[in-house]
């Protein structure tokens, strides 16, 4: 046979079934142009060198990762498909005479075009979108703006290779199907379908216990760092959960409607619903992805976008002053303190300045273990336990009237607690002596380093300084080498723009230390403006790998339904073509169509959405880590995230059910 005729039979192929063809290679064009843009980013060296780039560069090579292996489960998932259309077209091909070794040629010869075009199209594509993806990228994280356009010959070959290896991977896995398959197989495989399904008790069961398990995990977590390790197995237990019960509920449900006779015998229900019940086995497992795509995309954009624009509100609870200077350990406490005192306000009236809401708080902070609701244990060995570990921390009355302006007057033995996490009783026990609670504060003025500490915390309110340096003499004793000292903290406000706070917050620090020099202690500065940029930087970083990775996703999604409704339309065209010749008109086709969509297609969406409101207590806590404690700002970004994808749903399925009626109306 001529060698010229498989390049010429392979383009021609491609040309004739370009509505299966034109999205692999789309699909493929938009892998390779991700892949570029993150590389490109990766190699720049300039980027490198700015100022948070440490978070953004890890990110960078996780989403790399994460784009590698997804594409390549998806691309493979949809050379599937696609081969599934071809293979009564190539089952000709070799009952004509054609022969096995020909057909591989043509196979390869299409592979070939397939993944040159979708290299050359993503790498320019690429090319052309990093500049400005690079921009966005600056933009959310808040950086100087880098001018100049480069290309990275280094992304250009690492993206190309990436697609060739997928490209060659599924070419293997089609030679195989070939010869392993004979003509009549791979006549009859694109239309060989199913026997109408038994609903399986088991299959529902299991489902039922893997979706119960991982949805009373997902609710009933409370600590975040437990939820940091219960997330995976929850997402397994949702997965699988998903799985079984769209395979089993799905063929129970169509049965339903099947015993429904007003229902079934209706001329726009009875096609489709015996359609989809025919091969409801694989039907139910695209649907199963579809569900578990969309449920990924609509928590990773909603998580990052919350995260972002949370950010501000995360940063004033971390950092409730603009400044906070923390010291311990000075021999004369008072005379440090006139010190620090001293520089700040020199140096704040000499750049014009103004000090606002000005604080000198003395407070002692220790870990103790909560036993039985009312005993703190300090020994170090009870941090193995499985109590739950709590944060002290103590002032004196003086000390909370300057914080609160409340007139606190205590005897020895009596406190004034506000807990945040677990709640005391009347009274607890520290040290073997028992402290009576006279009164639950409703709130407590954040102190810097503990506002968004994990652990609970007691702010606790002793009588005098004679109380809390008995409390500190008997925790130095209780954890030895280990104990914590009585911490000094200056906080105050400023006047003025961010970039001024910023300068001034470094004048102080110089201030300080100058002021302190010969002094051995312990002291930490820290600006809520310098530390804005740290919040932006790491935030920005998530929101970008966000839309990215979200994007990803979207796009497998709109292809998977793509695909689903193509090879939908000619498992069904056939009898159809039938049902129109025995007298059904387009209008009742179409209606039919319809019928499908809404029995089965959109519950995907549906069931995501159930996922999402399952997670949303455990995807809460895990935020908490990334300290967003706003629930409002996740609840809020969670529910545009859905509306949003919900719409772009909606499209996708107008557009694909138009192309279903084409099909089966042929």
């Amino acid at each position: 046979m001529n060698n010229a005729l498989y390049p010429k039979l392979a383009a021609s192929n491609i040309a004739k079934h370009r509505k299966i063809y034109l999205p692999y290679i789309i699909s493929s064009a938009v892998v390779c142009a991700m892949l570029y843009i993150m590389w490109a980013i990766h190699f720049d060296e300039n980027i490198c060198k700015l100022r948070g780039a440490s978070y953004l560069t890890e990110l960078i090579n996780m989403g790399i990762i994460v784009i590698v292996i997804f594409s390549l489960i998806f691309l493979i998932y949809t050379n599937s498909f696609l081969m599934k259309q071809r293979t009564k077209e190539l089952g000709l091909y070799n009952i004509l005479g054609m022969e096995k070794r020909h057909i591989c040629k043509i196979i390869t010869f299409e592979t070939l075009y397939s993944c040159v075009f979708g290299i050359l199209a993503g790498i320019v594509s690429g090319i052309v979108f990093h500049k400005l993806v690079t921009l966005i990228l600056f933009k959310i994280m808040k950086m100087d703006i880098q001018l100049g356009f480069f290309v990275s010959f280094k992304s250009i070959l690492s993206s190309a290779a990436v697609l060739a290896l997928i490209f060659g991977i599924n070419l293997i896995f089609n030679i195989i199907k070939v010869y392993k398959a004979n003509p009549l197989d791979l006549m009859n495989s694109a239309r060989t379908g199913e026997k109408e399904p038994k609903a399986k008790i088991i299959s529902t069961a299991l489902g039922v216990l893997f979706l119960g398990a991982g949805y009373i995990i997902a609710v009933t977590v409370n600590d975040p760092l437990d939820a940091l390790t219960l997330f995976f197995i929850a997402v397994l237990c949702v997965i699988a959960g998903t799985y079984c019960l769209f395979i089993s509920g799905s063929i129970s449900l169509l049965k339903l409607l099947k015993k429904n006779k007003s229902y079934y015998y209706n001329k726009k229900h009875f096609t489709s619903v015996s359609g989809l019940l025919y091969r409801m086995k694989q039907n139910a497992v695209g649907l199963a992805n579809i569900c578990i795509l969309s449920t990924m995309v609509l928590v990773m954009v909603s998580a990052t976008v919350s995260l972002y624009a949370g950010a501000e509100d995360a940063l004033k609870q971390r950092y409730p002053s603009d400044i906070s200077i923390e010291y311990n350990g000075y021999e004369n406490q008072e005379e440090i303190s006139k010190k620090i005192t001293n520089a700040v306000f020199e140096t704040s009236e000499e750049n014009g300045f103004e000090i606002l809401d000005f604080s000198d708080l003395k407070y002692l902070s220790f870990a103790a273990v909560l036993k039985n609701g009312d005993t703190f244990e300090t020994d170090n060995t009870s941090y193995s336990s499985t109590f739950s570990v709590q944060t002290l921390c103590i002032v004196t009355a003086d000390e909370y009237k300057s914080l609160s302006g409340e007139n606190a007057v205590l005897k020895d033995n009596q406190v004034i607690v506000h807990s945040n996490g677990a709640q005391l009783g009347d009274s607890f026990n520290l040290f073997g002596k028992r402290y009576d609670i006279v009164r639950k504060a409703d709130e407590f003025k954040d102190i810097s380093n503990y506002s968004t500490v994990l652990a609970d915390i007691h702010y606790i309110v002793v009588a005098d300084e004679s109380v809390l340096n008995d409390i500190d003499e008997s925790q130095l004793e209780a954890y030895e080498g280990n104990a914590s000292e009585i911490n000094h903290q200056i906080t105050f406000n400023l006047n003025g723009t961010n970039e001024e706070k910023i300068q001034l917050s470094e004048t102080i620090t110089s201030s300080v230390e100058k002021a302190l020099e010969g002094e051995s202690a312990h002291c930490i500065i820290e600006s809520r403006s310098v530390n804005r940029n740290d919040f932006y930087e790491l935030y920005g970083s998530l929101l970008f790998l966000g839309i990215v990775l979200g994007s990803l996703f979207l796009m497998v999604t709109v292809i998977i339904i793509y695909y689903k409704q193509i090879s939908e339309g000619y498992g069904d065209r056939e009898r159809y073509v039938i049902m129109q010749k025995v007298g059904m008109s387009d209008s009742e086709v179409k209606s039919s169509v319809r019928s499908q969509v809404l029995t089965v297609f959109f519950l995907p969406l549906v069931t995501a959405c159930v996922h999402l409101s399952f997670a949303f207590p455990i995807i809460s806590k895990l935020l908490m880590l990334l300290q967003l404690n706003n629930t409002k700002i996740f609840a809020l970004g969670l529910a545009a995230t859905a509306v949003i994808f919900a719409v772009i749903y909606t499209l996708v399925y107008s557009v694909t059910a138009r192309t279903y009626y084409k099909i089966v109306r042929k």
